[in-house]
């Protein structure tokens, strides 16, 4: 039984309008995640040249959220930090509180 011509422009229709809504979508604008936890960078006193300066990372939750210390165990991913360091600046190791 051949399809009738308005049934074959219909299917057409309804593909070009689902591959229209695919194509709309790869191009939405990408969203930041929203921050759930407000960090500060805290340092001891000023930093000088040929000196160490500790500087401490202030985190403040929203309620019902949390981070995890250096050892997350099996439930989720420890802090780790991407320094950009002036020449000659350096870093230690993160050390953290007892939870």
């Amino acid at each position: 039984m051949p399809i009738s011509e308005t049934a074959r422009i219909n299917t057409l229709r309804i593909i070009a309008m689902f591959v229209t809504a695919l194509l709309l979508l790869n191009f939405a604008p990408a969203r930041a995640a929203p921050n759930h936890v407000q960090t500060s960078l805290l340092a001891e006193g000023p930093a000088e040249p040929g000196g160490t300066v500790t500087l401490a990372l202030l985190m403040q939750p929203e309620k019902g959220w949390h981070g995890y210390w250096s050892n997350p165990g099996d439930a989720g991913y420890g802090l780790t930090l991407d320094w950009t360091l002036p020449q000659g600046a350096t870093t230690g190791a993160m050390q953290f509180p007892v939870p």
